[in-house]
């Protein structure tokens, strides 16, 4: 199977099975707004953030060097896995445990302080699945994550269910979030097993070597914070817990939608950091501007319907008490799709070796971020965080494809612009007409003429789907000529 194939149908696969689990999802957190109601749901948003904002601290980009490291010829992958394992998993623990000792000099109730120490172990469990990813990444078997991040979402719901129904408390709820993700590493851990043998090592002379070149990620990933999580976490010191509920609501939204484009971003790493690697500018190109053009054509349409149908998507989770944060939404939806294309040329700096020029770009949109955080939370709270927001992800898409167009030497070609234009905008006719009619009949009709447009315009051919799919084709698939 070409190259070209096995990312096509490592695709299918692994989106089809993201749907599932972004259902099942769905229902969890419908459970859980519906049952804390936005104050409680608001709590539960401010813990969630805090920790988040801690974990990725403890990131330090190896997940982005491993993959590094695992596409080296001749390197030894049990020695590069444990190692980084263990640095991963130190690394987590340490920053993790100062995070929820600080948590209880925060101005936050006895409840998320009782809930950060809880879900803290959620995160460290979280931290060695991500890093293990990058083995079934560079083997192009992402499927296996999303069979383990299945199972690991139908514990949650299950738990989610039972905690409802007993009447618990937050409490009870971050013990069910850190039995899922205990599943889903238990269930990643075997499967990355079965590829590779290894366990964590504690080498410290090669722990200072991924660091040397790790640093300018991780000094990245910190700053990235600043406007990517902060948001949260300043609004629940400047604004009221219902406040947070509601952007909580929406943002929760953004999460889901952001981890499509991670996914399928994942899945051509392999392949350009190879093109890069071999010298080969012009494959560099081709598969980066083919993965830019289906960003796009997944991220329009998202902003267009989403902003449409915000409100009934909100009502339909987590009940008509979420409704006012339809506003919230529709500006996130902005930001939503400056994610989508970020997360392209995000990832591309690393395999270029430009994380370090990087730094100063993060850097600028830090410290823009931070002073909007600043000045519009304040005054008009979560609308405030979300203009941020869509500041910041803007900001931080442009530099990232300034670098990576400037380093390679070649500009984006817009052939296939127009045509998911004019899709975008004949679908988001037949989502306003069908607005107030059933959301699911909304979306159906939205979604498959969407797909029947980009079909008849050729930006997608039939030809294409079915070799992706099949797999069976005597050329590898390609998006027809613009």
């Amino acid at each position: 199977m070409s190259l070209v194939r096995a990312v096509g149908r490592n695709t299918i696969i692994q989106f089809a099975a993201k749907l599932v689990g972004t259902a099942l999802g769905l229902v969890t957190v419908g459970l859980i707004q519906r049952y804390l109601a936005p104050a409680g749901y608001g709590a539960y948003t401010t813990t969630m953030a805090y920790l988040g904002f801690f974990s990725v601290v403890a990131d330090f980009g190896l997940y982005l060097m491993l993959i590094r490291e695992l596409a080296k010829p001749g390197v030894n992958a049990s020695q590069a896995i444990g190692n980084m394992l263990g640095l991963r998993w130190v690394s987590a623990f340490l920053i993790l445990s100062l995070g929820t000792a600080a948590v209880w000099f925060m101005p936050y109730g006895a409840a998320v302080k009782m809930a950060v120490a809880v879900g803290m172990w959620s995160f460290v469990a979280v931290a060695a699945s991500q890093l293990l990813v990058g083995v079934f990444q560079s083997k192009l078997l992402m499927g296996r994550v999303a069979g383990a991040e299945l199972v690991g979402r139908v514990v949650l719901l299950i738990g989610t269910a039972l905690v409802v129904r007993a009447g618990g408390g937050l409490n009870q709820l971050m013990i069910v979030v850190v039995g899922g993700s205990l599943v889903n590493l238990l269930i990643v851990w075997l499967a990355a097993q079965r590829l590779v043998r290894f366990r964590p090592l504690f080498d410290l002379a090669y722990w200072r070597r991924i660091l040397r070149d790790t640093w300018p990620v991780a000094i990245s990933i910190v700053l990235n914070l600043i406007y990517f999580r902060i948001d949260t976490i300043f609004l629940s010191l400047f604004s009221t817990a219902y406040e947070v509920g509601l952007y909580g609501a929406a943002y929760k939204i953004l999460e889901i939608l952001n981890t499509f484009p991670i996914m399928f971003v994942g899945l051509l790493l392999p392949a350009l950091g190879s093109a890069f690697a071999a010298n080969q500018p012009e494959q560099f190109q081709r598969i980066f501007q083919r993965g830019f053009d289906l960003l796009l054509m997944a991220a329009l349409p998202l902003l267009v319907g989403g902003w449409i149908l915000a409100e009934p998507i909100l009502v339909a989770i987590g009940q008509q008490a979420y409704a006012p944060a339809a506003p919230i939404l529709r500006l996130l939806l902005v930001a939503v799709m400056a994610l989508f294309l970020n997360s392209l040329s995000g990832h591309v700096v690393t395999i270029i070796n430009r994380q370090r020029q990087m730094v100063w770009g993060y850097l600028t949109v830090a410290i823009i971020g931070l002073a909007l955080y600043l000045v519009l939370i304040p005054r008009l709270a979560a609308i405030g965080a979300a203009i941020g927001t869509i500041v910041t992800e803007s900001l931080t898409a442009i530099i990232g494809y300034i670098l990576v167009m400037r380093v390679m030497r070649f500009r984006l070609q817009t052939g296939y612009w127009p045509r998911t234009v004019l899709a975008t905008a004949v679908m988001g006719g037949v989502a306003w007409l069908l607005r107030e009619q059933s959301l699911w009949l909304a979306l159906s009709a939205a979604v498959l003429s969407y797909g029947l447009l980009l079909l008849a315009s050729g930006a997608l051919t039939v030809d294409t789907i079915r070799q992706i799919v099949s797999g069976r084709s005597t050329s590898p698939p390609t998006l027809p000529t613009a």
